[in-house]
């Protein structure tokens, strides 16, 4: 708590200019105890200063507000998920802050980094966005979010066998999922398999249409390979 005060007293320093920034003696821990510190004096900053509710923190706060309010330099102390630009996305200070009055959840922010590429607000995923497992779930949830929004099919028969065919590859192309479907699974089909909520996996038709699929391929890079040597032999 003393730690906290005299933060505090020379964040105030800091606000009418005695210094430039807090000394960095006070984030001597490791970084969750800096990224706690980091907020408790953001938030007096807040409560002092600004007098908002959590809902306006979370829909107002920029990084204009926070140069105005001498925060910048603390914000490289809070740990931002991967899905998150720690200059634009400042509500996940609101949600450190008031965890149950601000509300959004993993599936959200994935799905916010999707939703993004696609409209081309960004023009390629965040670094180590696909990387563990929580990369694999990530891919997940882009993944059934495409096929609700994207794939005109109706059942999960259908489901399948559009995963099993070539224009599945078009659509994985054009919704920015086609390098992730080949990074992490056997196959398209095997992508959606594992995507599927476990209710709607169906094991027959998995193994069925992943049976066709690989047929599929297997013929095509016959005819591929038959062709290039009629050619070689033509030449």
């Amino acid at each position: 708590m003393e730690i906290l005060k005299s933060a505090i007293a020379e964040y105030e320093d800091v606000l009418i200019g005695g210094k430039k920034v807090i000394s960095a003696y006070y984030f001597s821990y490791n970084a969750s105890g800096n990224m706690k510190l980091a907020l408790q004096i953001m938030k007096y900053a807040f409560d002092t200063y600004l007098h908002w509710s959590a809902e306006q923190l979370r829909d107002y706060l920029t990084l204009k507000v926070m140069e105005r309010l001498k925060l910048q330099p603390l914000i490289r102390h809070i740990i931002f998920p991967v899905e998150l630009d720690c200059n634009r996305d400042l509500f996940y200070i609101a949600w450190l802050l008031y965890p149950k009055t601000v509300h959004f959840s993993e599936k959200e922010l994935i799905l916010r980094v999707y939703k993004n590429l696609l409209d081309r607000k960004i023009q390629k995923y965040p670094k180590e966005f696909f990387d563990g497992m929580s990369g694999y779930r990530r891919a997940q949830v882009c993944l059934r979010y495409m096929v609700e929004q994207f794939v005109p099919v109706s059942t999960i028969d259908a489901l399948y066998e559009f995963f099993a065919s070539p224009d599945c590859y078009k659509v994985l192309r054009q919704k920015k999922l086609l390098v992730v479907c080949r990074d992490w699974f056997a196959s398209p089909v095997d992508y959606l398999h594992q995507s599927l909520p476990k209710e709607q996996q169906n094991n027959f038709l998995y193994y069925y249409f992943s049976f066709r699929q690989r047929r599929a391929e297997q013929k095509a890079q016959l005819a591929e390979q038959s062709a290039a040597g009629k050619a070689g032999d033509t030449a």
